[in-house]
């Protein structure tokens, strides 16, 4: 057990312990508020410059562009051609007389065709 003087010098070391943390911890804090945010570096802000004046650049060339093309626009309507489709040339007709024999004519959805025996075979 503790006598009545050693409680005392146990708090009043307790007390400036934490009076010292708290003053760290208050100086740390301030610290950092108070350090300026880094800057970027030189050779960064040259290239977003350069990338800025190219933006630029670019937006006066579309500018220039679309007032061409409004003024083509302008001078010429647009005009369609319309050419309609090439129609397929028929084939020749088959005239009967030169249908070998043995072949047997059908027809399928008005499209005629020929079945040829194989072999010679008439069946």
């Amino acid at each position: 057990m503790l006598g009545p003087v050693a409680l005392l010098f146990r708090e009043a070391i307790m007390s400036k312990i934490a009076i010292i943390v708290i003053a760290a911890f208050a100086s740390c804090v301030l610290a950092n508020a108070a350090e300026p945010a880094p800057k970027p570096q030189d050779s960064k802000d040259a290239q977003i410059r350069a990338l800025q004046a190219k933006v630029h650049q670019q937006e006066a060339i579309i500018r220039d562009l679309s007032q061409k093309l409004a003024q083509a626009q302008a001078s010429q309507p647009l005009t369609y051609k319309l050419v309609p489709p090439q129609t397929m040339q028929s084939l020749p007709t088959v005239v009967p007389q030169q249908i070998p024999e043995g072949w047997v004519r059908r027809e399928f959805n008005g499209t005629a065709f020929y079945v040829i025996p194989l072999a010679g075979k008439n069946q």
